[in-house]
C-alpha cells in the first residue's frame, strides 16, 4: 500500500479524473499499477542529484483509469479490465496499447522473480530466497480427474526436491543465468509433464551421453528461453497473431474445464442432463483426449479472478506462438465445439 504523501503523477491522475467526474483514490491507481492494468508514470531525471519529474498522464492512459474505475468496486480488478483480456476475449484493442500491455505483462514476470535485478551473485541470491519461499506444488491436471474416476493407478509425482528444483531451474532461465544447465530444462518441464523421479533420471541420463558425444542442441535452448529473448520474439509477432493466440488459449482452457467436469461425472456414472443444449460426455471427453493439445492444455487452469491472468494469458500465447502450434490449438477448438453440439434430431 502506497503511504505518505501522493506522488505528482498519481496526484495529476486524480485530479485530471475529478474534473471528468471519476473519483479514484491513490490506492485504487496504486493497485492498478501493479497488476499491469495501469502503465506506471514516465520519469525524468533532472540531473545532478535534483531527483526526477513525471510526465502528465497521457489520454490513453486517463482513458483506461476511467475503464477501470467503471468496473471495479473498492480497487478490485474484474475480468475484461486489462488490455490482454480484452484481447482474448475479441474486444478491439489499439495497436500501441496491445504492444505496451504484452512488453508490460512479460517485464512484471521479471519483477515477480527477480529477473529485472540484472545479474551477479547478488541478484541470483535474491531470485533464489524467493524461490526458497514458493510451495512446491506441481500443476494439477484435468487427466487426473479423470484417471482417478476411471479406478486408474495413481500417478506417481514428483518430488517436492525436484518441484523446487525446476522451478528454480526456469527462474534461471529466464533471467538467462549462465549457471542455467540442462537440467534445469528437464527438470522444469518434467514438473509440468508430472514426470516420476525414476523416468527424469532416465532422461537425463540419455541427455547427458548426448551432451559428452557432441551434441549441443539443449544447451543451444538456454539461450532461446531467457526473458530477453522471449521479450524480443513478442515484440516481433504480429499483432493479429498475438490475437489470434490469446483467444485460442483462453477459449481451449475456459471450454476444457466444462468438458472435463462434465466428462468425469458422466464417466463416474452420475451424467448431467443439458436438456439438449449440449453434448458433453465420456465419448466427447474420450475423443477430445486423443488430441495432442489435449495434454498440451492439461496443467493450464485460467483463474479469471487472478490478478496474474494478465500474465498468465500473455505467456500462454506466447507458448503456443514459438511452438508454431497456433493451427493445431485452432483445429482442436473447432472440434471440441463440433463434439459438443448435440445430434440432429431424426
Amino acid at each position: 500500500m502506497p503511504r505518505g504523501a501522493v506522488g505528482g503523477a498519481t496526484a495529476q491522475l486524480i485530479a485530471v479524473l475529478a474534473g471528468r467526474g471519476v473519483t479514484v483514490s491513490r490506492y485504487q491507481i496504486e493497485r492498478w499499477r501493479a497488476a499491469g492494468d495501469l502503465p506506471r508514470p514516465v520519469r525524468h531525471g533532472l540531473g545532478r542529484g535534483r531527483g526526477a519529474r513525471s510526465e502528465p498522464p497521457d489520454e490513453e492512459t486517463v482513458q483506461r483509469a476511467i475503464m477501470l474505475a467503471g468496473a471495479s468496486r473498492r480497487g478490485a480488478r474484474r475480468f475484461g479490465s486489462h488490455p490482454i483480456e480484452r484481447l482474448a476475449l475479441g474486444i478491439p484493442v489499439g495497436d500501441d496499447e496491445a504492444r505496451r500491455a504484452i512488453d508490460e505483462c512479460l517485464a512484471e514476470v521479471g519483477r515477480l522473480f527477480g529477473i529485472d535485478r540484472g545479474s551477479g551473485d547478488q541478484a541470483w541470491q535474491e531470485r533464489h530466497d524467493r524461490i526458497r519461499k514458493a510451495r512446491a506444488i506441481a500443476p494439477v491436471r484435468w487427466e487426473d480427474l479423470l484417471e482417478a474416476v476411471e479406478g486408474g493407478p495413481t500417478r506417481a509425482e514428483p518430488s517436492a526436491t525436484r518441484i523446487r528444483s525446476g522451478f528454480s531451474g526456469m527462474v534461471d532461465l529466464l533471467a538467462g543465468d549462465d549457471d542455467a544447465v540442462t537440467d534445469d530444462v528437464i527438470n522444469w518441464l518434467a514438473v509440468g509433464l508430472r514426470l516420476p523421479d525414476k523416468i527424469l533420471d532416465q532422461i537425463q541420463d540419455g541427455v547427458r551421453a548426448a551432451e559428452l558425444s557432441g551434441d549441443a542442441s539443449l544447451i543451444d535452448s538456454l539461450k532461446v528461453m531467457s526473458l530477453e529473448h522471449l521479450r524480443r520474439v513478442a515484440r516481433q509477432t504480429g499483432l493479429e497473431q498475438w490475437r489470434r493466440a490469446l483467444q485460442v488459449y483462453l477459449r481451449v482452457n475456459s471450454a476444457q474445464v466444462f468438458v472435463a467436469v462434465l466428462g468425469a461425472l458422466d464417466i463416474a456414472g452420475t451424467p448431467v442432463d443439458l436438456d439438449g443444449a449440449l453434448r458433453v460426455d465420456a465419448h466427447v471427453v474420450n475423443q477430445l483426449r486423443t488430441h495432442p493439445v489435449w495434454d498440451l492444455a492439461n496443467p493450464h487452469m485460467v483463474n479469471l479472478s487472478s490478478r496474474r491472468l494478465p500474465q498468465s494469458l500473455t505467456f500462454g500465447a506466447l507458448g503456443i506462438i514459438m511452438a508454431g502450434q497456433l493451427e493445431l490449438w485452432e483445429n482442436y477448438f473447432d472440434r471440441l465445439v463440433a463434439l459438443t453440439q448435440p445430434a440432429p434430431h431424426a
